[in-house]
């Protein structure tokens, strides 16, 4: 729908930078969910001799990670093409693509800590579809 509205003025810089974002966020899942994966299974088929608290550890650490800080920063750079391409097109108000700009710098900036951040691109995206 974003792309019917921008029609010719689409700059197709961004359009590519929209597409090559979404891979990145799907291939973070996926990693995400394979190393989440495996240590489900490790730990089912070593029931009997146990999955080290080291190896536990780490699995957690890396699918947090490609979640809350790759996923995220992923996420800022999503929204601040967006509000690119608004600010150019005007397919929604100045105001909503300044709101955006703001929490694309905080998506950005924000690396380690604080787990609200991650609610921002959701209501930043709900904001635009109301």
């Amino acid at each position: 729908m974003l792309r019917d509205s921008i029609g010719v003025l689409e700059d197709r810089l961004f359009g590519t930078v929209f597409f090559g974002i979404g891979l990145l966020f799907v291939a973070n899942l996926f990693a995400a969910a394979a190393v989440a994966g495996a240590i489900v299974r490790a730990t089912s088929v070593l029931s009997d001799v146990g999955v080290s608290n080291e190896m536990y550890f780490f699995a957690r650490e890396v699918v947090y990670a490609f979640m809350n800080v790759f996923a995220i920063k992923m996420a800022g750079v999503f929204m601040g093409a967006a509000c690119v391409i608004a600010m150019r097109t005007a397919i929604f108000p100045r105001w909503i693509a300044l709101i955006g700009y703001a929490c694309s710098l905080a998506l950005l900036l924000v690396i380690w800590g604080w787990l609200w951040i991650t609610m921002l691109f959701p209501l930043w995206t709900l904001m635009v579809s109301v």
